[in-house]
Protein backbone atom coordinates (compact mmCIF):
# COMPACT_ATOMS: atom_id res chain seq x y z
CA UNK A 1 0.00 0.00 0.00
CA UNK A 2 2.33 2.56 0.79
CA UNK A 3 4.18 1.75 -2.72
CA UNK A 4 1.35 2.30 -4.61
CA UNK A 5 0.74 5.87 -2.50
CA UNK A 6 4.23 6.49 -3.18
CA UNK A 7 3.42 6.02 -6.39
CA UNK A 8 0.18 7.62 -6.90
CA UNK A 9 2.28 11.01 -5.39
CA UNK A 10 5.03 10.97 -7.82
CA UNK A 11 2.55 10.70 -10.44
CA UNK A 12 0.59 14.26 -9.32
CA UNK A 13 3.88 15.64 -8.35
CA UNK A 14 5.44 15.04 -12.31
CA UNK A 15 1.63 16.06 -13.38
CA UNK A 16 1.77 19.32 -11.43
CA UNK A 17 5.53 19.93 -13.09
CA UNK A 18 4.54 18.98 -16.57
CA UNK A 19 1.38 21.42 -16.34
CA UNK A 20 3.73 24.43 -14.88
CA UNK A 21 6.04 23.56 -17.92
CA UNK A 22 2.84 24.14 -20.62
CA UNK A 23 1.34 27.29 -18.24
CA UNK A 24 5.07 28.89 -18.75
CA UNK A 25 6.04 28.23 -22.11
CA UNK A 26 8.11 29.42 -23.78
CA UNK A 27 10.49 29.92 -21.17
CA UNK A 28 13.47 29.36 -22.83
CA UNK A 29 15.16 29.23 -26.73
CA UNK A 30 12.97 28.21 -29.29
CA UNK A 31 14.59 26.29 -32.28
CA UNK A 32 13.30 26.77 -35.84
CA UNK A 33 14.49 24.29 -38.66
CA UNK A 34 14.36 25.15 -41.75
CA UNK A 35 14.86 22.82 -44.20
CA UNK A 36 16.54 25.03 -46.62
CA UNK A 37 19.15 26.64 -47.54
CA UNK A 38 20.29 30.10 -45.79
CA UNK A 39 19.60 33.13 -48.67
CA UNK A 40 16.16 32.00 -50.32
CA UNK A 41 12.82 33.05 -50.17
CA UNK A 42 12.62 29.95 -46.91
CA UNK A 43 15.09 31.85 -45.31
CA UNK A 44 13.38 35.44 -45.63
CA UNK A 45 10.21 34.12 -44.69
CA UNK A 46 11.52 32.53 -41.72
CA UNK A 47 13.27 35.42 -40.27
CA UNK A 48 9.73 37.65 -40.72
CA UNK A 49 7.90 34.77 -38.66
CA UNK A 50 10.57 33.98 -35.96
CA UNK A 51 11.04 37.98 -35.27
CA UNK A 52 7.43 38.30 -35.03
CA UNK A 53 7.24 35.16 -32.44
CA UNK A 54 10.10 36.50 -30.74
CA UNK A 55 7.97 39.69 -30.02
CA UNK A 56 4.43 37.76 -29.14
CA UNK A 57 6.17 35.17 -26.93
CA UNK A 58 9.62 36.75 -25.14
CA UNK A 59 11.73 33.89 -25.97
CA UNK A 60 14.41 34.08 -28.80
CA UNK A 61 13.56 31.81 -31.95
CA UNK A 62 16.91 30.42 -33.41
CA UNK A 63 16.70 29.51 -37.31
CA UNK A 64 18.61 26.26 -37.70
CA UNK A 65 18.89 25.45 -41.63
CA UNK A 66 19.04 22.05 -42.70
CA UNK A 67 18.94 21.87 -46.21
CA UNK A 68 19.29 18.60 -48.64
CA UNK A 69 17.42 15.77 -50.30
CA UNK A 70 14.49 17.92 -51.05
CA UNK A 71 13.77 19.05 -47.67
CA UNK A 72 13.73 15.30 -46.17
CA UNK A 73 17.23 15.93 -43.86
CA UNK A 74 15.62 18.69 -42.13
CA UNK A 75 11.85 17.32 -42.08
CA UNK A 76 13.32 14.01 -40.35
CA UNK A 77 15.23 15.93 -38.21
CA UNK A 78 12.14 17.84 -37.05
CA UNK A 79 10.25 14.72 -36.56
CA UNK A 80 12.72 13.34 -34.27
CA UNK A 81 13.38 16.12 -32.06
CA UNK A 82 11.59 16.08 -28.23
CA UNK A 83 7.74 17.18 -28.34
CA UNK A 84 8.24 20.14 -26.00
CA UNK A 85 7.32 23.12 -27.93
CA UNK A 86 10.65 24.07 -28.23
CA UNK A 87 12.20 22.67 -31.65
CA UNK A 88 9.56 23.41 -34.36
CA UNK A 89 10.00 22.96 -38.39
CA UNK A 90 8.99 24.96 -40.94
CA UNK A 91 6.82 22.76 -43.33
CA UNK A 92 6.08 23.25 -46.70
CA UNK A 93 4.14 21.84 -49.54
CA UNK A 94 7.65 19.38 -50.54
CA UNK A 95 6.36 17.59 -47.51
CA UNK A 96 3.28 16.50 -49.48
CA UNK A 97 4.76 15.86 -52.67
CA UNK A 98 7.60 14.00 -51.36
CA UNK A 99 5.11 11.91 -49.68
CA UNK A 100 4.15 10.31 -53.22
CA UNK A 101 7.23 11.17 -54.82
CA UNK A 102 9.74 8.95 -52.75
CA UNK A 103 9.57 5.71 -52.34
CA UNK A 104 11.19 5.72 -48.60
CA UNK A 105 10.90 8.14 -46.06
CA UNK A 106 12.60 8.65 -42.68
CA UNK A 107 9.57 9.76 -40.95
CA UNK A 108 5.94 9.32 -41.59
CA UNK A 109 4.53 12.38 -43.07
CA UNK A 110 0.76 11.94 -41.87
CA UNK A 111 1.71 10.55 -38.68
CA UNK A 112 4.89 12.33 -36.98
CA UNK A 113 3.94 15.74 -37.06
CA UNK A 114 1.35 18.03 -35.29
CA UNK A 115 -0.04 20.90 -37.40
CA UNK A 116 0.43 24.30 -35.44
CA UNK A 117 -0.84 26.69 -38.58
CA UNK A 118 -0.29 27.41 -41.69
CA UNK A 119 1.69 30.67 -42.85
CA UNK A 120 1.74 31.47 -46.32
CA UNK A 121 0.06 30.64 -49.42
CA UNK A 122 2.66 31.02 -52.22
CA UNK A 123 0.81 31.08 -55.58
CA UNK A 124 2.95 30.88 -58.87
CA UNK A 125 2.39 32.11 -62.30
CA UNK A 126 1.24 30.35 -65.65
CA UNK A 127 3.81 32.50 -67.85
CA UNK A 128 3.85 31.78 -71.24
CA UNK A 129 6.74 32.96 -73.83
CA UNK A 130 5.64 36.06 -76.00
CA UNK A 131 6.74 33.83 -78.95
CA UNK A 132 4.10 31.34 -78.38
CA UNK A 133 1.73 33.94 -79.65
CA UNK A 134 -1.02 33.29 -76.87
CA UNK A 135 -2.79 35.93 -74.12
CA UNK A 136 -5.22 33.67 -72.42
CA UNK A 137 -5.56 30.35 -71.11
CA UNK A 138 -8.02 29.09 -73.66
CA UNK A 139 -5.96 30.24 -76.26
CA UNK A 140 -2.79 28.36 -74.95
CA UNK A 141 -5.34 25.19 -74.56
CA UNK A 142 -6.71 25.64 -78.30
CA UNK A 143 -3.01 25.92 -79.60
CA UNK A 144 -1.86 22.87 -77.71
CA UNK A 145 -4.92 20.82 -78.71
CA UNK A 146 -3.81 21.79 -82.54
CA UNK A 147 -0.36 20.48 -82.18
CA UNK A 148 0.21 17.70 -79.38
CA UNK A 149 3.21 17.34 -77.83
CA UNK A 150 4.54 20.18 -79.75
CA UNK A 151 4.39 22.80 -76.82
CA UNK A 152 7.25 22.58 -74.51
CA UNK A 153 6.82 23.58 -70.56
CA UNK A 154 9.89 24.36 -68.10
CA UNK A 155 10.41 23.18 -64.25
CA UNK A 156 12.83 23.64 -61.50
CA UNK A 157 13.26 20.16 -62.33
CA UNK A 158 11.70 16.65 -61.85
CA UNK A 159 8.95 16.39 -59.33
CA UNK A 160 9.68 20.35 -58.53
CA UNK A 161 6.15 22.40 -57.67
CA UNK A 162 6.29 24.27 -60.85
CA UNK A 163 6.37 20.62 -62.71
CA UNK A 164 3.67 19.30 -60.77
CA UNK A 165 1.35 22.29 -61.32
CA UNK A 166 2.04 21.98 -64.98
CA UNK A 167 1.18 17.98 -65.12
CA UNK A 168 -2.01 19.38 -63.15
CA UNK A 169 -2.85 21.84 -65.58
CA UNK A 170 -2.16 19.19 -68.51
CA UNK A 171 -4.55 16.81 -66.73
CA UNK A 172 -7.25 18.99 -66.25
CA UNK A 173 -7.48 20.30 -69.66
CA UNK A 174 -6.16 17.26 -71.57
CA UNK A 175 -3.60 18.94 -73.63
CA UNK A 176 -0.53 17.56 -73.72
CA UNK A 177 2.99 19.68 -73.06
CA UNK A 178 6.81 17.67 -73.42
CA UNK A 179 8.49 18.14 -69.86
CA UNK A 180 11.93 19.95 -69.55
CA UNK A 181 13.47 20.31 -66.21
CA UNK A 182 16.38 22.68 -65.40
CA UNK A 183 18.29 22.92 -62.25
CA UNK A 184 16.09 25.89 -60.80
CA UNK A 185 13.63 28.09 -61.26
CA UNK A 186 15.98 30.75 -62.46
CA UNK A 187 17.21 29.06 -65.13
CA UNK A 188 13.67 27.45 -66.51
CA UNK A 189 13.06 31.70 -66.07
CA UNK A 190 15.75 32.25 -68.52
CA UNK A 191 15.04 29.40 -70.97
CA UNK A 192 11.63 30.87 -70.98
CA UNK A 193 13.02 34.45 -71.81
CA UNK A 194 15.17 33.00 -74.27
CA UNK A 195 12.42 31.13 -76.15
CA UNK A 196 13.82 27.56 -75.40
CA UNK A 197 10.48 26.72 -73.90
CA UNK A 198 7.20 27.76 -73.77
CA UNK A 199 5.28 28.04 -71.08
CA UNK A 200 6.34 28.22 -67.04
CA UNK A 201 5.33 27.81 -63.76
CA UNK A 202 7.20 30.35 -61.47
CA UNK A 203 7.24 32.47 -58.62
CA UNK A 204 5.95 35.88 -58.73
CA UNK A 205 9.06 37.67 -58.02
CA UNK A 206 11.96 37.03 -60.19
CA UNK A 207 9.05 37.16 -63.10
CA UNK A 208 7.17 40.82 -62.60
CA UNK A 209 9.96 42.89 -64.19
CA UNK A 210 9.66 40.64 -67.90
CA UNK A 211 5.82 40.66 -67.38
CA UNK A 212 5.48 44.20 -67.24
CA UNK A 213 8.22 44.74 -69.63
CA UNK A 214 5.78 42.96 -71.82
CA UNK A 215 8.97 40.25 -72.76
CA UNK A 216 6.25 37.19 -71.23
CA UNK A 217 3.04 36.93 -70.87
CA UNK A 218 1.08 36.24 -67.26
CA UNK A 219 -1.92 33.90 -68.16
CA UNK A 220 -2.88 32.58 -64.85
CA UNK A 221 -1.82 32.78 -60.87
CA UNK A 222 -2.54 29.38 -58.70
CA UNK A 223 -4.19 31.77 -55.65
CA UNK A 224 -7.13 31.95 -55.08
CA UNK A 225 -7.61 35.72 -55.72
CA UNK A 226 -5.73 38.08 -58.11
CA UNK A 227 -2.33 38.80 -56.61
CA UNK A 228 -2.02 42.76 -55.55
CA UNK A 229 0.85 43.47 -58.13
CA UNK A 230 -1.31 42.06 -61.06
CA UNK A 231 -4.68 42.47 -60.65
CA UNK A 232 -5.75 41.66 -63.99
CA UNK A 233 -4.05 38.24 -63.86
CA UNK A 234 -6.67 35.47 -63.10
CA UNK A 235 -6.90 32.72 -60.96
CA UNK A 236 -6.47 29.39 -62.82
CA UNK A 237 -8.87 27.83 -60.81
CA UNK A 238 -11.83 30.42 -61.74
CA UNK A 239 -10.79 29.36 -65.44
CA UNK A 240 -10.51 25.58 -64.69
CA UNK A 241 -12.97 24.80 -61.36
CA UNK A 242 -10.73 21.28 -61.09
CA UNK A 243 -7.25 23.14 -60.86
CA UNK A 244 -6.73 23.56 -57.33
CA UNK A 245 -3.80 23.55 -54.54
CA UNK A 246 -1.12 25.82 -53.82
CA UNK A 247 2.54 25.86 -52.88
CA UNK A 248 2.95 26.68 -49.34
CA UNK A 249 4.86 27.37 -46.14
CA UNK A 250 3.43 26.32 -42.37
CA UNK A 251 4.60 25.39 -38.99
CA UNK A 252 4.67 21.79 -37.66
CA UNK A 253 5.60 20.42 -34.16
CA UNK A 254 6.74 17.01 -33.65
CA UNK A 255 3.79 14.67 -32.68
CA UNK A 256 2.99 14.03 -29.14
CA UNK A 257 3.61 18.05 -28.43
CA UNK A 258 1.06 19.32 -25.61
CA UNK A 259 -2.41 20.45 -27.23
CA UNK A 260 -2.11 23.58 -24.73
CA UNK A 261 1.28 24.50 -26.20
CA UNK A 262 0.56 24.05 -29.95
CA UNK A 263 -2.37 26.36 -28.95
CA UNK A 264 0.05 29.16 -27.55
CA UNK A 265 1.78 28.79 -31.19
CA UNK A 266 -1.15 28.98 -32.90
CA UNK A 267 -2.72 31.83 -31.76
CA UNK A 268 0.79 33.91 -31.33
CA UNK A 269 1.11 32.78 -35.00
CA UNK A 270 -1.60 33.98 -36.14
CA UNK A 271 -1.66 37.20 -34.41
CA UNK A 272 1.90 37.73 -36.51
CA UNK A 273 0.13 37.07 -39.95
CA UNK A 274 -2.02 39.70 -38.95
CA UNK A 275 0.29 42.35 -38.69
CA UNK A 276 -0.28 44.82 -41.83
CA UNK A 277 3.59 45.30 -42.03
CA UNK A 278 4.26 41.24 -41.85
CA UNK A 279 1.24 41.03 -44.65
CA UNK A 280 2.89 43.82 -46.93
CA UNK A 281 6.57 41.95 -46.16
CA UNK A 282 4.95 38.52 -47.47
CA UNK A 283 3.29 40.64 -50.18
CA UNK A 284 6.83 41.58 -51.26
CA UNK A 285 7.66 38.38 -51.87
CA UNK A 286 5.19 36.92 -53.71
CA UNK A 287 3.76 35.18 -50.61
CA UNK A 288 -0.13 35.78 -48.88
CA UNK A 289 -0.55 35.53 -45.49
CA UNK A 290 -2.65 32.73 -45.06
CA UNK A 291 -3.52 32.35 -40.75
CA UNK A 292 -5.44 28.85 -39.88
CA UNK A 293 -6.37 26.88 -36.79
CA UNK A 294 -4.27 23.59 -36.17
CA UNK A 295 -7.04 21.57 -37.62
CA UNK A 296 -7.71 23.89 -40.56
CA UNK A 297 -3.93 23.34 -41.57
CA UNK A 298 -4.22 19.55 -40.74
CA UNK A 299 -7.25 18.98 -43.00
CA UNK A 300 -5.46 21.05 -45.47
CA UNK A 301 -2.35 19.26 -45.18
CA UNK A 302 -4.34 15.76 -45.80
CA UNK A 303 -6.22 17.17 -48.69
CA UNK A 304 -2.62 18.82 -50.22
CA UNK A 305 -0.98 15.30 -49.86
CA UNK A 306 -4.06 13.53 -51.65
CA UNK A 307 -4.35 16.24 -54.47
CA UNK A 308 -0.32 15.97 -55.18
CA UNK A 309 -0.72 11.49 -54.90
CA UNK A 310 -3.15 11.62 -57.38
CA UNK A 311 -1.17 14.37 -60.19
CA UNK A 312 2.02 12.61 -59.62
CA UNK A 313 0.54 9.10 -59.96
CA UNK A 314 -1.15 10.47 -63.44
CA UNK A 315 2.29 11.75 -64.42
CA UNK A 316 4.16 8.78 -63.46
CA UNK A 317 6.92 11.31 -61.96
CA UNK A 318 9.43 9.93 -59.88
CA UNK A 319 11.81 11.88 -57.89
Amino acid sequence: MKLLKAFAFCFALLATVGARAQENYPDHPVTFIVPYAPGGGASALAQIITKGLEAKLGQPFVIEYREGSATVIGTTAGSKAAPDGYTLLMASSAMSTNASLLDKLPYDTEGDFAPVGLIADTPLLMLASNSLGVRTVQELVDLAKSKPGDITYGSAGTGSTHQLFAEQFKKVTGVDMRHVPYKGGGPALTALLAGEISVLFSDPGPALQFIESGQIVALGVTASKPLASLPDVQPLNQLLPSFQGSAWQGVMAPKGTPEPIIDKLNKALNEVLADPEVIANLAKTGKIATPMSPSEFAEYFKADIARWRDVIASAGIKG
